[in-house]
């Protein structure tokens, strides 16, 4: 009995997020509140979660700035280090650690992530989306 109780104290133990992702947090909430405070009357959303019917599950977007005339799909990545844009548009990293990461190409597919949100507006309310763009804040480079 005493080691079921044990197994279930420790299930309940709460892990603290590690520091990378603890700054990145930090640094969107930055930049959502800079864009808060120079949007004027556009309507600025957060943490935007879409459904992907073609790959499954659902898809998020860093922030989404949306007016009647343009929709701004931005994508942030607070990234230590240096980075390299690849012909094929893959992003090549070298961490302050010296370690390095190929990433894949985030402006497509942070596009993409902005094509089904533009499908799922166009199914609710049966008008296209007004046009968009695409915009990558690196924070920490």
């Amino acid at each position: 009995m005493l080691g079921l109780f044990s197994e279930w104290l420790s299930r309940r133990k709460k892990f603290e997020p590690e520091g990378h992702v603890v700054a990145g947090r930090l640094a969107e909430f930055r930049l959502l509140k800079l864009a808060r405070a120079v949007s004027g009357n556009a309507l600025v959303l957060e943490g935007v979660r879409i459904p992907d019917p073609i790959e499954g599950g659902r898809r998020e977007i860093d922030m989404v700035v949306a007016t009647k005339n343009e929709l701004l799909f931005v994508e942030q990545k607070h990234w230590p280090g240096s980075f390299v844009i690849r012909e094929d548009g893959r992003f090549f990293q070298t961490r302050a650690n010296g370690g390095t990461l190929l990433h894949k190409d985030i402006i497509t597919w942070t596009a993409r992530k902005g094509e089904l949100l533009c499908d799922v507006h166009e199914n609710r309310c049966g008008q296209s989306a007004p046009p968009s763009r695409t915009i990558l804040v690196f924070s920490n480079s």
